[in-house]
């Protein structure tokens, strides 16, 4: 059980009401996620925005956007987002096979493999990425755009994975 109480939906008014009528109108229902941010909804707002900005069309295509947030969810244990990203990569069409590749990241392409070893880089030990490390993501085909992207996205990621679990928000999916 959360450590907060959620607001429900149903009774939200104002600001929080529009939002999560946004968020509903998007991903068919208002987790728990939404609903934790939404103790204040500025902040459901702006989190809500930036998710938008990082998972729409960009640099990477969307399952690898998916896969990152999930390589990073895996790295730093948040049950709650594993589960929400491999639903995810479902949408998308990946098989459990490729789900549980970018989950671990045990990946053939070693393009790939790079990007989210680097993402997780990011998220857990951000100090050890070097300028070697990134002219070797440049090497294997990935734009700045690219970078900044999975930067972000392990950025975003890392931050709603600790959120989450501090709070003990739970998996409503």
């Amino acid at each position: 059980m959360a450590r907060i109480r959620l607001p429900d939906p149903a009774m939200a008014t104002g600001e929080l009401k529009e939002i999560f009528d946004e968020i509903e109108k998007a991903a068919g229902r208002v987790g728990n996620i939404w609903r934790a941010y939404g103790v204040k909804p500025a902040l459901l707002r702006a989190t809500w925005e930036r998710r938008k900005a990082l998972m729409s069309r960009g640099g990477l295509r969307g399952e690898l956007r998916e896969g990152i947030a999930l390589a990073v969810s895996e790295a730093n244990g948040c049950e709650y987002c594993i589960q929400a990203h491999t639903r995810s990569l479902a949408r998308f069409g990946a098989s459990p096979e490729r789900i549980e590749a970018l989950r671990h990241r045990r990946l053939e392409d070693p393009a790939e493999k790079a990007l989210l070893d680097y993402a997780v880089k990011v998220s857990t030990d951000p100090h050890s990425i070097t300028d070697e490390g990134i002219e070797n993501l440049r090497r294997l085909g990935y734009s700045d755009v690219a970078i900044v992207e999975a930067t972000a996205i392990a950025d975003h990621y890392t931050a709603m994975n600790k959120f989450l679990d501090a709070l003990a928000v739970e998996w409503d999916g």
